[in-house]
């Protein structure tokens, strides 16, 4: 299996990567995503916030939630594109930071 990490990211992504891999590596968020006919949404428990999703960030999310980060990421950038998953994987960072979810 391909290292998301060494395979795909300079050392610049690598770093913007970690908060993603150390936040669904280990244990999962408590987040529920839900689908509706107007869109993805991500439902924080924590917080009690409710984000909505672009179809690709909630595409990601699912597969971090439901897999290894590894087999994760390599779906996604297998089926979209790096340029994708990284623009993907930046604002699920941004998102992870600014709203504290």
């Amino acid at each position: 299996m391909r290292n998301i990490m060494s395979d795909h990211a300079t050392q610049g992504q690598a770093e913007h990567l970690e908060l993603l891999k150390k936040t669904f590596d280990s244990q999962k968020p408590l987040a529920k995503l839900i689908k509706t006919e107007t869109g993805g949404y991500l439902y924080d428990t924590g917080t009690n916030k409710i984000l909505a999703c672009s179809p690709e960030t909630f595409e990601l999310l699912n597969c971090l939630f439901s897999k290894s980060f590894e087999t994760a990421c390599n779906i996604f950038i297998k089926k979209h594109g790096k340029p994708k998953f990284f623009n993907t994987a930046y604002e699920i960072e941004g998102a992870i930071e600014t709203e504290n979810v």
